[in-house]
């Protein structure tokens, strides 16, 4: 795989998790999706995380799963588009993203935005240490692909 695939690889991938960033860290062992792999977590896992790190009320719950489910339909399609170049992709998953952090934004207190910018600022962080230091099977800086991998 080429290099500049690698890395839209691994952008891909930090773009998907910072759809959950609003969760906080993750539990011990992280979040098993199918068969026991890390995954994602579910909108209902999302939504359990942000009601007690953000003392959602129940009007605010059921509006911000709303906004998840819309954004995960979105997301999906996207991901399966097979039309769409990958660098347009990448734009669109992360429009569709700010698009629906605003959505949530505007449906909390002052208080609980100042704990979800917390969170995106934490996620935002952890994401560019992730790609610094490499990312999910991405070479270190100055070194080709791995073993068996064309340069």
């Amino acid at each position: 795989m080429q290099l500049r695939n690698r890395f839209l690889l691994a952008l891909c991938v930090c773009l998907t998790a910072a759809l959950f960033a609003l969760q906080g860290e993750p539990q011990e062992g992280g979040h098993r999706g199918p068969g026991g792999h890390h995954g994602p977590p579910s909108i209902d896992e999302r939504i359990s995380h942000m009601s007690k790190d953000l003392n959602l009320t129940d009007d605010q719950t059921a509006k911000i799963k709303a906004i998840l489910t819309d954004e995960k339909s979105q997301m999906d399609a996207l991901h399966n588009d097979t039309a769409t170049s990958k660098e347009d992709k990448m734009a669109k998953f992360k429009s569709i993203h700010e698009d629906s952090n605003s959505q949530v934004r505007a449906l909390l207190t002052a208080d609980q935005q100042k704990k979800f910018d917390e969170q995106e600022a934490k996620m935002k962080e952890r994401m560019e240490r992730h790609h610094r230091e490499g990312g999910p099977g991405a070479p270190p800086d100055g070194q080709g692909p791995p073993p068996g991998e064309p340069r």
